[in-house]
């Protein structure tokens, strides 16, 4: 069977680290060169601009390049990765072009702020610096929210509630409704409507999205009889930067070998669906359809009508059995309906969940995520825990940890406790993992279990976790604030922008920035300038050196970020630097010309001198509060494996800094 646009390239699946140039097109709308600047921007580089494709032969060392869609012909056979930009409020432009192109990002014109967040989560993915999988792989248990709605405006404004505890987010796009002025609505959404839907996603989380057409065979609405079509849907939410899409077994092979072809990093779901029946798992059809599945996918998806519960005991043996024979190959496995409930409870990769507030769900008998919790505990397969929070009055978030957990229905309490009681607590049956802030330095706390190679390097421990291993749970004692710092300064830009660069730190000594050291270690900034101390500890591949004074700041490169451990009563010393730094680059340049980078006050919050100075060279500026924010985050995921969105941190107070 032929596919009607097999002349189609296969989109480029990209690994650009620091070390290696983007070489990216850029192509824009007629009076959007903003975008084209911010992208290059967001990758530690300036966007040259060209009037047409012939004038970029000259531009091979070039990072990024822009030019306007209306100046394009052809994209075919350029040694570029093709980025098309789309504002939305804009007018039409080529589809074949766009089609031909690597990736496309749509945005609003109403919100440039939020298109730079959209595209560090986009570019990171695309780029294959940020892996969504890997992690969601190395989960227990995993969950998607599965949006069956119409349109997905209804969800956005209780999305950051209702996604608490998701792993990634399911559209089912045949169950979209593209309305017109007279209430009318095609059976089929337009895909100028399917991208719009993806955009308003992407502008409210950043969870990975699970880009599902759905058949009519498999209870969905897409045509069974036109696989094409649905073949043009699922490559352009490959275009889009979706991190998954779902393909049907029941589509012929040969559109499913060209969309793992052509599926850049996007990972592929391989579903079968026969809601006419049980689950005959012990018969070799349903191995066969496994190894099917396994071909093309990164994840084997099968779902079954049930009557009984012995259908769902088939299908847990069928479950551990695929497990046991194929270990690398991830299964999701479900019954519909009210009795097949407690096989959605006993399957662990991605999981579909919906919430009270969403209106329908997305499959009959679909939990929330708090319902399979709670089913999980009634069957003896999520135990009782006691997670412990050993804070100060400055730093307490215990209250917020509470919320979450009770949110989730987990059988968890949360205890306060001192650090002088925390040998006691790490010996209880059923330590669930503690908190610790502030950190306790690894020297002068000899009851910690085995370190972190993070705890390790930097010399403090502010959360111990539980691992599961072959034999018995393990205690890891961790340094979760170096992640938080990594997380805040990979919200402006992505990793590889940092990579191979310098960096200034200003702190009183060594142990106060020693997590913020081991941050850009791990970000692989190429040379640590230190201001008020000096780095003894060594950090991996990182030359670190003194700066005795603000005459040697002119002598060194641009920094891409300055950050700051100095107490507030010190303040004003970081600004003198960052006055130096601004009048060193601005010569020769204009602000256009440069290279942006990031301000981090690790101590500080609100408004400062030294902010309001960043700000006009252009930079990002974020504080201690901000760090805060993605330690609690962090720590709710590694500590509780519990995902929390970063907005509801900030929104319902997860931080409170003195």
């Amino acid at each position: 069977m032929a596919v009607g646009i097999e002349s189609l390239t296969a989109l480029k699946a990209l690994r650009v680290s620091g070390h290696q140039l983007p070489r990216l097109l850029v192509m824009f709308d007629h009076g959007q060169e903003w975008i084209a600047r911010l992208i290059a921007d967001i990758l530690g580089y300036t966007c040259r601009f060209v009037d047409e494709e012939s004038a970029m032969g000259s531009l091979g060392e070039v990072a990024v390049i822009g030019v306007e869609g209306c100046n394009v012909r052809d994209v075919k056979g350029l040694d570029r990765v093709v980025l098309a930009t789309h504002c939305i409020d804009e007018g039409e432009r080529d589809g074949k072009l766009i089609q031909a192109c690597d990736y496309e990002f749509l945005y609003s014109q109403n919100d440039p702020a939020t298109s730079r967040k959209e595209l560090v989560r986009f570019l990171g993915f695309t780029l294959g610096q940020a892996e969504p999988h890997d992690e969601i792989s190395r989960k227990q248990r995993s969950t998607m929210l599965s949006l069956a709605l119409p349109d997905v405006r209804r969800a956005l404004p209780d999305l950051d509630i209702v996604s608490i505890g998701a792993d990634a987010i399911e559209l089912r796009v045949d169950l979209l409704r593209d309305t017109t002025g007279d209430g009318q609505y095609d059976f089929i959404p337009s895909l100028e409507f399917v991208g719009e839907q993806v955009m308003l996603l992407r502008q409210r989380t950043d969870l990975p999205l699970v880009f599902t057409i759905r058949p009519t065979n498999g209870n969905g609405r897409f045509p069974t009889d036109n696989p094409e079509l649905c073949y043009s849907y699922l490559r352009k939410a490959i275009q889009w930067g979706c991190e998954y899409i779902e393909t049907e077994l029941s589509m012929p092979e040969v559109i499913r070998r060209k969309l793992a072809a052509e599926k850049g990093n996007t990972k592929i779901i391989s579903s079968w669906y026969d809601l006419s029946g049980p689950f005959v798992s012990s018969s070799s059809v349903a191995e066969r359809l496994f190894r099917l599945g396994a071909v093309y996918g990164d994840v084997v998806k099968m779902v079954a009508g049930t009557k009984t519960q012995d259908e769902n005991h088939e299908l847990e043996s069928f479950r551990s059995m695929m497990q046991r024979n194929y270990p690398q190959a991830l299964f999701c496995g479900v019954n519909v309906g009210a009795v097949g409930q407690s096989s959605r409870a006993m399957n662990s990769v991605l999981t579909p969940i919906t919430h009270p507030l969403l209106k329908g769900n997305a499959a009959p008998g679909e939990m929330s995520a708090a319902q399979i919790n709670s089913t999980l505990y009634a069957t003896s397969h999520l135990p009782a825990l006691d997670i412990y929070a050993s804070s100060d009055e400055r730093h307490h978030t215990a209250n917020f940890y509470t919320q979450c957990l009770n949110e989730l229905s987990l059988p968890y309490t949360l205890h306060t406790t001192s650090p002088a009681n925390l040998s006691a607590s790490l010996s209880r049956p059923n330590f669930g993992g503690c908190t610790i802030t502030p950190s306790l330095s690894v020297k002068q706390t000899p009851c910690l279990p085995i370190l972190s190679a993070a705890a390790s390097s930097i010399g403090k421990v502010d959360a111990i976790t539980v691992r599961s291993t072959s034999s018995a749970p393990a205690l890891l004692a961790d340094n979760l604030a170096h992640r938080a710092i990594i997380g805040t300064l990979t919200s402006a830009f992505v990793p590889s922008a940092y990579t191979s660069r310098s960096a200034i730190v200003l702190a009183n000594n060594e142990s106060s920035a020693a997590e913020a050291l081991y941050a850009l270690g791990i970000l692989g900034v190429a040379t640590i300038y230190t201001i008020g101390f000096e780095a003894t500890s060594g950090i991996k591949n990182v030359m670190t050196k003194r700066i005795g004074g603000l005459e040697e700041l002119s002598r060194i490169e641009e920094p891409v970020v300055v950050i700051t451990a100095l107490p507030a009563r010190q303040a004003k010393c970081i600004a003198p630097v960052l006055t130096l730094l601004a009048e060193v680059g601005v010569k020769g340049t204009t602000r256009d010309d440069r290279a942006r980078g990031v301000l981090l006050n690790l101590e500080g919050k609100g408004t400062s001198e030294a902010a309001e100075i960043a700000e006009h060279l252009g930079w990002k500026t974020f504080d201690a509060v901000d760090v805060q924010c993605r330690f609690v985050a962090e720590t709710l995921r590694q500590v509780c494996g519990v995902r929390v969105p970063i907005e509801v941190v900030q929104r319902m107070g997860g931080c409170v800094i003195a």
